[in-house]
């Protein structure tokens, strides 16, 4: 995937192409910007572009070199991640010892930081005596979602470039293209990965469709029955409720007269009409109310089968 490719990030795209070909590429640059949106993927291009036997100032992502980055095996490009909650100082004294060693390629030494954010405090000073004095040809690109969660010290070495989230039609494009989904399809997982594109991709489509069958039919009972959800996960229970809050919202926005573009589950328009009318506005806004509560509880780390059960104890409840 050559950097034209990489959809979303033109301008910071053309910033990295200019300064590989004007040869001022900074010893330390700090990707930021929101979650999955391709900051890691642009950082595997860079050291790509840096490293490619083929291309200049791009990749081509057919030489060796570009098939060994893409595995993970290349010589020259170190991956540093959080070892359990917090990337450690073993680990930057390791990466440290290896930088005195001559490239393999007898180019550059790239190392992605990946969740930077996560350095331990007695890991910050290793790296930043490497940034105050890199050795000569190494890139050390570090990833965060926002650099005022990474100490001072280490940004005011770093040249910041931000990306900003994708937009609507560029993350539909790009599941089209990658997960051969329909527009309407691929806009289903826009809304239910909350525009994250990793999260989107790794989404499957067929899965999502049953879990919203599931769930419909779970809400949809004239009592509903806690027992069958009684032993659900959170994570499984998250992505059912994200669904059912979807849902509702897609039928409030046909009762205030939004266009049907707007809507969420675009492959059951005719589901929606029918339960825009039969369905009274207080009562749709009092279920989406009691979803979004239940989902805000569970990301406070309340205990998902009680969760449940508060819900279904209200929603049974509620009458207008």
């Amino acid at each position: 995937m050559p950097f034209n490719e990489i959809i979303g990030h033109a301008k910071v795209i053309s910033m990295l192409r200019q300064l590989i070909r004007q040869d001022r590429l900074p010893h330390a640059l700090l990707f930021t910007g929101p979650d999955g949106i391709g900051k890691r993927l642009t950082a595997f291009g860079l050291a790509k572009a840096l490293l490619c036997e083929k291309s200049n100032n791009d990749y081509c992502n057919l030489c060796a070199s570009c098939h060994k980055i893409n595995q993970g095996n290349h010589p020259d490009v170190t991956i540093i991640q959080p070892e359990g909650n917090s990337i450690k100082i073993e680990q930057l004294r390791d990466w440290q010892r290896s930088l005195g060693s001559r490239s393999y390629s007898g180019s550059w030494r790239i190392t992605i930081i990946d969740q930077a954010e996560r350095i331990s405090n007695s890991a910050a000073n290793s790296i930043l005596k490497i940034l105050e004095e890199p050795p000569e040809d190494t890139l050390i690109c570090l990833i965060t979602v926002e650099d005022r969660d990474i100490l001072p010290t280490i940004v005011s070495r770093c040249q910041i470039l931000r990306f900003s989230p994708l937009s609507r039609s560029d993350f539909v494009q790009i599941i089209m293209k990658r997960c051969q989904l329909t527009e309407s399809q691929a806009l289903l997982i826009y809304n239910l990965s909350k525009g994250q594109l990793s999260k989107g991709l790794a989404m499957d489509y067929n899965n999502l469709l049953n879990l919203r069958k599931q769930w419909r039919q779970f809400f949809g009972s004239s009592t509903l029955n806690e027992k069958s959800y009684s032993q659900i996960d959170k994570a499984s229970l998250c992505d059912g409720l994200e669904i059912i809050a979807h849902w509702w919202r897609d039928v409030i926005l046909l009762q205030f007269g939004i266009d049907d573009s707007s809507l969420t589950n675009q492959d059951m328009i005719c589901e929606i009409k029918k339960e825009a009318i039969e369905t009274t506005q207080p009562l749709v806004k009092s279920r989406i109310n009691l979803v979004l509560q239940t989902l805000d509880a569970l990301e406070r780390n309340a205990n998902p089968k009680m969760a449940i059960d508060s819900l279904l104890l209200q929603w049974d409840n509620i009458s207008f």
